[in-house]
């Protein structure tokens, strides 16, 4: 078999359980209640050093806002999911963090970037480092706050995707949210759509994002401003069709084109406009597709509906996720990966991998290094935010058993299995109950803490199956269910994500009746694999192998290739 198929044949889809990810997220969200609100909006803690717990300051101030505007989503979902007292609590204290964000400039309307109170210890740390975005002084409710203006279109954004999110799941605090909502927007039309020294004019998708969740909350006042717009935009995928001819560099665009599309899109009726907007969706997903991006891939499920193999992947990320330091030690990855450039991989490196920072997913992930001394801590807003989001459109978390070939959720018998997971052993047994309620023992082919792959047993019968593992010592440690078909064909692939082009090998008979072997992929990275076009004469026949998983059960089998039917040789283990 090919090197690189060989190597990667057994990786395949992600799968864990969903108290293994409710446990991490809620541990996440009391984290951020306990070291990330000091003054009611997202910061960073400082530590005395990278082994410390002691907090001697606060990092990252110029980025409250939209952060906060994603916290507020996160919350907002996790209420919708679990209808907890404490999401509702959490959602409640972010949403009152925006309104802190405008009530501090005064009658202005304007959003700052963060506030700190002036009797705190820990302003003067973001004071030194915000000081080039012009610091300002007021008060709210009797009291003192410093607070930093020169505010971004993608605090706006982010603060307005908050307020979208929060208004669908907080019934109670829509007047609030109306009332942020509207401050905010009629701001920026009165000054024609110019913020500080920030612009939307040249970006009428965000414009009409923005004036969608106008609609959303308060479809008196900005109804007829966004149909107008809506009638007269022009060129609206044109921004994000230019971003795409640079997939690294400012790499937050890609976040920000994500949450205004999601409010766009999922919040406008079938209208004459609503093709160009899918179109436009389209067009930024291609470019991040394949990014190893989940919260994207969230997004995309939440406009799309269900995917296989795009939502194992999804678990698969933030399971990687999981493995990362939550402080921002410095990586450097130069030498480990091919570079295209000086700062930058070939291909996506893995989320464990990437550069440490605030919000994982609006970092580029081909960037080699970057980080700092392990002293400041992230939130983790970018695990919640797409956890609770997967969970309120339907995604299911919990252990599901996969073919190793395909990701799918249907396996065979005989078929070859992946089951990821947390904290799983070593020496992991696998046992399996069919729905004829028999049990039987499966062979492993591999195990370690996250991964075990092993062979389903002969004679399962169709139907859900329990999944058991155990250790040597036959100590319960991980659970997980699956569906079995007599048939479930999957083809391995050379990039080992079910999807492009086979793991395959070919030859040719030559005319002498001698064998010649013909490449059938080329890889240039252990996740990238392109076609080598096979180049068909008449007699010189090209025999093709495919490998795949889950036919054992079947007694006859008829291959096509674009729609040609091929004769098959032969077909069996």
């Amino acid at each position: 078999m090919h090197g690189c198929a060989e190597r990667q044949i057994f990786l395949s889809a992600l799968i864990l359980s969903a108290q293994s990810f409710d446990s991490q997220a809620l541990e996440i969200s009391r984290n951020i209640q306990a070291r990330h609100l000091p003054f009611g909006t997202i910061l960073s803690p400082v530590f005395a050093g990278p082994e410390s717990n002691e907090i001697i300051g606060y990092s990252r101030c110029g980025d409250s806002a939209i952060w906060t505007g994603h916290y507020l989503a996160a919350e907002a979902f996790r209420y919708a999911v679990t209808k907890s007292p404490e999401s509702l609590a959490a959602a409640r204290q972010a949403l009152r963090g925006v309104e802190l964000l405008i009530d501090v400039t005064g009658p202005e309307d304007l959003l700052a970037r963060c506030a700190l109170r002036v009797d705190s210890a820990y302003a003067a740390f973001p004071r030194q480092e915000e000081r080039r975005h012009g610091e300002s002084r007021s008060s709210v409710n009797g009291v003192d706050y410093y607070w930093f203006g020169n505010t971004s279109r993608d605090q706006y954004l982010g603060v307005f995707f908050g307020l979208s999110v929060a208004y669908d799941h907080l019934p109670e605090d829509r007047p609030l949210i109306r009332e942020i909502g509207t401050r905010l927007l009629n701001r920026v039309l009165d000054d024609g759509w110019s913020v500080f020294n920030t612009s939307f004019l040249l970006r009428p998708d965000q414009q009409l994002a923005l004036l969608q969740v106008g609609r959303q909350i308060n479809a008196e006042r900005f109804r007829a401003p966004y149909d107008d717009m809506r009638r007269r935009a022009i060129g609206i995928s044109l921004p994000i069709s230019l971003e795409a001819f640079d997939e690294h560099e400012s790499y937050f665009k890609f976040n920000l084109d994500a949450i205004a599309l999601y409010s766009l899109l999922r919040l406008e009726e079938e209208s004459s406009r609503r093709g160009d907007y899918i179109a436009t969706y389209r067009t930024f997903r291609s470019i991040v597709a394949d990014h190893g991006n989940a919260f994207f891939n969230v997004i995309d499920r939440s406009l799309g509906g269900q995917n296989a193999q795009r939502d194992a992947e999804t678990a698969r990320l933030m399971a990687q996720w999981l493995e990362r330091p939550r402080r921002d030690f410095f990586v450097d990855l130069r030498g480990k990966y091919e570079a295209c450039g000086s700062d930058r991989a070939c291909h996506p490196i893995p989320v464990a991998e990437r550069v440490r920072t605030d919000f994982l997913w609006q970092r580029s992930p081909y960037l080699l290094f970057g980080g700092g001394s392990g002293r400041i801590e992230t939130p983790g807003i970018d695990f919640i935010l797409p956890y609770w989001m997967g969970r309120y459109y339907g995604m299911d978390f919990a252990p599901r058993a996969v073919s190793a070939a395909s990701g799918f959720e249907v396996i065979a018998p005989n078929s070859i299995v992946s089951l990821f997971g947390i904290g799983m052993p070593n020496d992991a047994q696998i046992s399996i109950t069919d729905s004829a309620q028999t049990t039987r023992r499966a062979t492993v082919l591999f195990a370690s803490a996250e991964q075990v792959n092993f062979i389903a047993p002969d004679g399962l019968a169709p139907g859900p199956i329990q999944i058991a593992v155990t250790d040597l010592a036959g100590l319960l440690t991980n659970t997980a269910t699956g569906q079995v078909e007599k048939v479930a064909p999957a083809l391995f692939t050379a990039n080992a994500s079910g999807r492009g082009v086979a793991a395959a090998m070919a030859f040719r008979i030559e005319k002498d009746g001698s064998q010649t072997n013909v490449p059938v992929f080329r890889c240039n990275g252990p996740l990238t694999c392109n076609v080598e076009r096979l180049v068909l004469e008449e007699h010189r026949p090209v025999y093709l192998s495919l490998y795949v998983t889950g036919i054992r059960g079947g007694s006859s089998f008829s291959v096509s290739i674009g729609g040609t039917s091929v004769p098959v040789v032969y077909a069996g283990p």
